[in-house]
C-alpha cells in the first residue's frame, strides 16, 4: 500500500486535511477531512502523520524585483532592505526568496515576507513540538505552484475568500501580485466583481507591465463575460478534478490549496532551518535507533557463542551510532569570507547613498491599496524637485549601481508626482470616494493641488503632490 502523503491548509478558525497517494499518473485525494483547529494536532498524532502545510493569511507582502549579483548574503540583505522600506510590515519577520534569472547586472528575484507572529500562529496550531512538519507556506505559493505548469507564462487565479474574492497573479510561476475584494450586501455581486477585476488589470498594465494571458477560475459560476471581449484574456475553470482524476463535491479551492502544498518550490518554506535541522534528526534518529535494536538483539544472540569479541563489536558500533546522532542534528553554520565582507560593505555604501531619496514604488504600492473602487489611474508622471551636486540622474525607483564614492551620488530629496484619472458611479458616492482619496493621501505628502470633475455617470480627476522620504515633513 503506497505511503499516505498529508497536506493541511489552515485559516485562523478552520483547519482542511487531505490524504494523498502518489502513483503515475500524479497525486490522487484518498481523504478529505475539514476541523477546527484546535482537534488538528490530535488527528495528525493519532494517525502519526507529518504534513506539508499551507495558510492564509493578509499579512504576506510579496514581490518580485532586481537585485545585485552576489552571494547569499548580500542577496538577503538587499532583499531584506526592500522588504522593510516598504513599510507594510512592522516588527519582525521572515524572509524567503528564489532567484529567477542571474546576469552580470542584475539577479532577478521573487521574495516572499510573513510576520513571525502569523507564522508562529499557525505553526503552533500544527505543533510541531509533537508533529513533524515537512514544510510550511503561504496559500498563494501553493496555487501558484498548481497553475504554473499549466501555462501560459502570465497567469491568473481567482479563488473564493471569506470577504468575497482573492485573486492571484503569478509569471513563470512566482507569484506577482495580490488583491482581496470585498463584496458588499445590496450590490450586484457579478458587476462589482467585474469592475474590480478590469481595476486590478488596468494597475497592473501601468505599474507592472504585466497582463495574464489566462485566468483560473475556481468559483464555478465565473465565466468569460466577467472581462470584455477586447482584454484578449482567458477565464476557464481549473481543471482540478482531471489533475485529480475524481470528481469532487463541495469547494474545490481547499483541494486545490492542498495539493498545491505538494508542489512548492523549498525555497519558499517558512519553517526554519534549525526545525527542519532538527526534524531530519529526528527522523534519522527513528531509523538508527530501530536499526540499533535489531542490531543489539543480533549481537546478543551471538554473543552466546562469540563471547567477548561480539561484546567489544557491540561497544564500537555504540560509539559510532552516538557520533553519528551528533553528525544529522548538527546545523551547518556559513561564516562570510573576505569577499562576502567587502560586497556586503560595498553595497551598505551605495544604499547609504541612495536611502534618503523617496521612492516610488512606495508611493505605488500605497495607491494600489487606498485608491478608491472603480477608479482608475489614466496617466503619472514623477520627476525630481531637488538634486544635490550636479550628476547624471538615477531611476527613484531603484539604487545607483555605479562604483563611485557615495559623494557622487545625486541625493533626491522630493518627488513632484502629477496623476490623473477617473471614477464611474453615481455623482455623489464618486464626489465622496475622491475627497475621501485625498484626505487619505495628505498623511504620506503634500498634495498641492487636486481637481475634480463629473459628467455622464463618470468622475474626471487631476491631483498633484510632492512626495519625499517616509517620515520627512513635505
Amino acid at each position: 500500500m503506497a505511503k499516505e502523503i498529508c497536506s493541511v491548509f489552515l485559516t485562523e478558525g478552520t483547519a482542511w486535511v487531505g490524504l494523498f497517494s502518489k502513483g503515475n499518473r500524479g497525486y490522487r485525494l484518498e481523504d478529505l477531512q475539514s476541523m477546527n483547529t484546535q482537534e488538528l494536532e490530535r488527528f495528525l498524532t493519532k494517525r502519526s502523520l507529518s504534513p506539508v502545510a499551507s495558510f492564509y493569511t493578509r499579512n504576506t507582502l510579496w514581490g518580485v524585483g532586481d537585485f545585485l549579483p552576489g552571494k547569499e548574503t548580500l542577496l538577503e540583505l538587499q532583499v531584506r532592505k526592500a522588504v522593510t522600506d516598504t513599510g507594510m510590515l512592522q516588527g519582525p519577520f521572515v524572509l524567503r526568496y528564489r532567484i529567477l534569472d542571474k546576469t552580470s547586472d542584475f539577479y532577478r528575484i521573487a521574495y516572499v515576507a510573513v510576520p513571525t507572529q502569523t507564522q508562529q500562529l499557525f505553526l503552533n496550531f500544527l505543533n510541531p513540538k509533537k508533529v513533524i512538519v515537512k514544510g510550511l507556506f503561504p496559500a498563494e505559493a501553493s496555487l501558484t505552484a498548481l497553475i504554473s505548469p499549466l501555462g501560459p507564462e502570465n497567469t491568473g487565479i481567482i479563488i473564493p475568500s471569506p470577504e468575497g474574492y482573492y485573486l492571484i497573479f503569478s509569471q513563470n510561476g512566482s507569484v506577482l501580485y495580490t488583491r482581496s475584494i470585498t463584496i458588499y450586501q445590496g450590490t450586484n455581486e457579478k458587476e462589482q466583481l467585474s469592475d474590480s477585476l478590469q481595476e486590478t488589470l488596468s494597475f497592473l498594465k501601468h505599474n507592472y507591465s504585466f497582463l495574464p494571458q489566462t485566468i483560473y477560475s475556481l468559483v464555478p459560476s465565473i465565466t468569460e463575460d466577467l472581462l470584455p471581449p477586447q482584454e484578449s484574456i482567458t477565464i476557464t475553470p481549473f481543471p482540478l478534478e482531471k489533475i485529480l482524476g475524481s470528481v469532487l463535491s463541495g469547494d474545490p479551492a481547499p483541494v486545490a490549496i492542498l495539493l498545491g502544498n505538494l508542489m512548492v518550490p523549498p525555497q519558499f518554506n517558512l519553517l526554519d532551518a534549525s526545525y527542519l535541522a532538527e526534524t531530519q534528526a529526528r527522523q534519522w534518529n527513528k531509523i538508527i535507533q530501530y536499526g540499533v535494536l535489531a542490531l543489539a538483539s543480533f549481537l546478543f544472540s551471538i554473543a552466546m557463542w562469540e563471547g567477548k569479541d561480539v561484546l567489544l563489536l557491540r561497544q564500537e558500533y555504540m560509539q559510532k551510532y552516538e557520533t553519528l546522532q551528533k553528525e544529522v542534528a548538527q546545523m551547518i553554520q556559513v561564516n562570510p569570507n573576505s569577499e562576502e565582507i567587502q560586497q556586503v560593505k560595498r553595497f551598505l555604501e551605495i544604499y547609504q547613498a541612495y536611502k534618503d531619496q523617496p521612492k516610488l514604488d512606495h508611493l505605488l504600492l500605497w495607491l494600489s491599496l487606498h485608491l478608491p473602487p472603480r477608479a482608475t489611474i489614466t496617466s503619472m508622471e514623477a520627476s525630481p524637485l531637488v538634486l544635490e551636486r550636479n550628476s547624471p540622474q538615477p531611476s527613484p525607483q531603484e539604487p545607483p549601481l555605479s562604483s563611485s564614492t557615495p559623494e557622487t551620488f545625486p541625493h533626491i530629496r522630493s518627488l513632484k508626482v502629477v496623476m490623473e484619472g477617473h471614477i464611474t458611479g453615481e455623482y455623489l458616492d464618486v464626489r465622496s470616494a475622491f475627497y475621501n482619496f485625498v484626505s487619505n493621501l495628505e498623511n504620506i505628502a503634500n498634495v498641492t493641488n487636486s481637481q475634480f470633475s463629473y459628467g455622464g455617470k463618470e468622475g474626471v480627476f487631476h491631483i498633484e503632490i510632492t512626495y519625499t522620504k517616509r517620515g520627512e515633513t513635505p
